[in-house]
């Protein structure tokens, strides 16, 4: 947000001469920097890990996909490759590792997602994991939503460190998968 400080001038006595208490701020802009981006165009999933967690066994992991794309032909799917629905008990997640936020005084994380999941058991979460290997969850959502959506996650709490990982992870449970296309 641009700031400006007006002068306050006074005057002397005699009214003929005034003179500025403080001189006016010239206008600054804040500049951003984008430290990684990805639509998932290029084919599979350069630069992202995946894992499948405990309890998810043969579960589908994330995969570039055509079965729900934001822009071009491709994103990144829960559901993996192929197919365009979740499985009963997936626990599996996608990560980009060994990033540095050093030297940064905030920092926020942009995605767009569209989920379509059993509401309040199937879920979809965003991890920042630290040097130490232990998540945190800065974001949760569960549920059908219509559409695409985009959501800008603060992670300030972690401006000047090194050695994060973002993970999107996606966790359902074993009774029911939404119809296709399901997942996130």
């Amino acid at each position: 947000m641009p700031l400006s400080l007006l002068p306050r001038w006074r005057s002397s006595r005699s009214r003929r001469r005034t003179s500025p208490l403080l001189e006016g701020l010239e206008r600054r802009r804040m500049l951003s920097v984008t430290i990684f981006s990805d639509g998932f165009e290029g084919g599979g999933l350069a630069g992202w890990s995946t894992r499948t967690y405990s309890g998810g066994g043969g579960a589908p992991t994330w995969a570039d996909s055509t079965a729900n794309a934001y822009t071009g032909r491709h994103s990144a799917y829960s559901s993996g490759a192929g197919r365009n629905t979740y499985a009963d008990d997936q626990h599996t997640g996608m990560l980009r590792q060994n990033l540095s936020l050093a030297g940064y005084g905030s920092a926020s994380l942009t995605f767009k997602y569209s989920i379509n999941t059993e509401a309040g058991y199937d879920f979809f979460s965003v991890n920042v994991i630290g040097a130490g290997g232990a998540p945190t969850t800065v974001f949760r959502d569960s549920g059908n939503h219509d559409g695409w959506h985009s959501k800008t996650i603060s992670l300030n709490g972690f401006a000047g460190k090194s050695g994060l990982s973002i993970e999107f992870r996606f966790d359902s449970d074993s009774t029911l998968a939404n119809a296709a296309p399901s997942g996130v």
